[in-house]
């Protein structure tokens, strides 16, 4: 009879890593788009990282050089940035708060207008 082979073993043309993304995990996914080349498509984000890369204002580093994102359509997948000589770069302020419901406060919240210095 026929001996059975694992399709990984077998030798076959096709290597399995080549169906598996390195970069992108999701299927859902921007363009990024630069203005400034005729609209040509430079790269792809995934949809969870888009708010935290490619924000109207955001400075997106695209192979070492800075690009300024000036629009981000949501409807249409896309965001569009152009060249932009900056010398500063963004990023989203990510904030966490949590609460116990019903718990004591374990510290007194600071007080911004104490100084240390008093």
């Amino acid at each position: 009879g026929q001996r059975y082979m694992h399709p990984l073993l077998s030798g076959a043309s096709s290597s399995p890593a080549s169906d598996v993304r390195v970069r992108m995990i999701e299927d859902e996914r921007f363009d990024v788009v630069d203005a400034s080349a005729g609209g040509k498509t430079i790269a792809s984000i995934e949809a969870s990282k888009v708010n935290f890369e490619v924000y109207p204002g955001a400075v997106y580093m695209h192979q070492g050089k800075s690009m300024l994102c000036t629009h981000l359509d949501v409807a249409r997948r896309r965001a569009t940035v152009r060249h932009a000589d900056v010398k500063y770069f963004t990023r989203v302020k990510h904030q966490t708060t949590c609460s116990t419901p019903g718990g004591d406060r374990a510290y007194e919240a600071f007080d911004r207008s104490m100084s240390m210095r008093d």
